[in-house]
């Protein structure tokens, strides 16, 4: 949608008033683009093209292109797996958003790891850093 804008072409937003997303636009045209992205993708691109690509709040396009210019720097293909960066920490928090959980669970209850309610998944985590004053039965 970009060389619209900078060829000075039509208005891209068209194209999303017309069919949600320019993606739906284009496959209408092209049978090739028929059934190539899920459901939840092509609902992505709709949310997307509707709500933030709109720049009625031009914030999230600011925050959207300062995202791209740090994945950028630091994706390495070879490095991901599963929605996560091998070797990187993640907290509690992060790790059940990566994962999609539909809640992040009280830190108190997982504990070390925590099975998914659909089996699906089980994440362990290990504290890096305690604190000097722990219980030697903790201490490990």
């Amino acid at each position: 949608m970009m060389d619209f804008i900078e060829h000075g072409s039509r208005d891209p937003q068209l194209y999303v008033n017309y069919s949600r997303s320019y993606f739906n636009f284009a496959a209408t045209q092209e049978e090739t683009l028929q059934n190539i992205l899920s459901k939840t993708e092509v609902k992505l691109l709709e949310l997307f093209s509707n709500e933030i690509a709109n720049t009625k709040r031009i914030e999230e396009v600011i925050i959207l292109s300062y995202s791209r210019v740090i994945y950028d720097k630091l994706f390495n293909p070879s490095k991901y797996i599963k929605g996560f960066v091998v070797y990187r920490k993640y907290s509690r928090k992060d790790v059940f958003r990566i994962l999609n959980w539909a809640q992040n669970p009280v830190a108190q209850n997982v504990g070390g790891y925590i099975v998914s309610s659909d089996k699906t998944n089980c994440p362990i985590f290990v504290t890096y850093h305690k604190d000097e004053n722990i219980s030697a039965t903790t201490k490990y």
